[in-house]
């Protein structure tokens, strides 16, 4: 679900992500299983370990340097409630 003002964190305390411009792989430290994400989604993630506590919005004006549209911020808002499902991401308020 899409919530506007919804701040995000990393789950460091579980998941390690490295990425390559072909895409990137988190590590389930946990379990050791390893899971492929897009590069987007590895640039999306590495942002929200770099600065995390932001919103959507300013993840996604960050990740399109500036020039977001309403969209586009929807699309990277859907890409983050997807990551944190897969618990690779935490929402909070």
């Amino acid at each position: 679900m899409l919530t506007p003002g919804v701040r995000y964190w990393p789950n460091a305390g579980r998941y390690a992500l490295r990425g390559w411009p072909e895409g990137g792989v988190v590590h389930d430290e946990a379990d050791g299983s390893l899971y492929e994400v897009t590069p987007v989604a590895a640039e999306l993630m590495a942002m929200i370990a770099d600065h995390p506590g932001g919103t959507a919005d300013q993840y996604a004006q960050r990740l399109l340097d500036q020039s977001a549209t309403a969209t586009e911020c929807e699309q990277v808002a859907a890409l983050m409630v997807a990551l944190a499902e897969q618990g690779f991401i935490v929402q909070g308020a």
